[in-house]
């Protein structure tokens, strides 16, 4: 049976699920609840209201929502916002600078400067604990 791994808000539609083992992101499609596991999705890509999962194996999957809802749902769970457009999982991360971010299959997203510096103290965080 899967328990709820963070607190949250009745209301919210997304969220990530724990069977102490493997964590799913919950999402709705089509009226639908979808699960997918954390560790295979690589970023969420936003245009208009469509958030876009960008699968590990290179396959998408759309639903409709607010990036800034999902970017605060996703808070503490490795996920990291890079730009108004994209919240990167860090795992697949390759490179970080100021303004473009490469990942492990060379796919290159842009940083922002509004999100750059917290990106940043981010990536200096995690990988600082990493290597500890």
């Amino acid at each position: 049976m899967y328990r709820e791994s963070v607190v949250y808000n009745e209301n919210r539609e997304n969220r990530i699920i724990s069977d102490g083992y493997k964590e799913l992101f919950q999402y709705r499609v089509n009226g639908k609840i979808s699960f997918e596991k954390k560790d295979k999705i690589k970023f969420f890509q936003i245009e208009s209201r469509k958030i876009k999962i960008n699968k590990e194996n290179g396959e998408t999957e759309i639903f409709y929502g607010s990036i800034e809802k999902l970017a605060k749902e996703l808070e503490g769970e490795g996920f990291v916002r890079i730009h108004k457009s994209y919240l990167v999982n860090y795992i697949y991360v390759k490179q970080f600078s100021h303004n473009k971010l490469i990942l492990d299959d060379g796919q290159e997203l842009s940083v922002s400067r509004k999100y750059s510096k917290e990106a940043r103290k981010f990536f200096t965080g995690k990988f600082r604990t990493l290597n500890a």
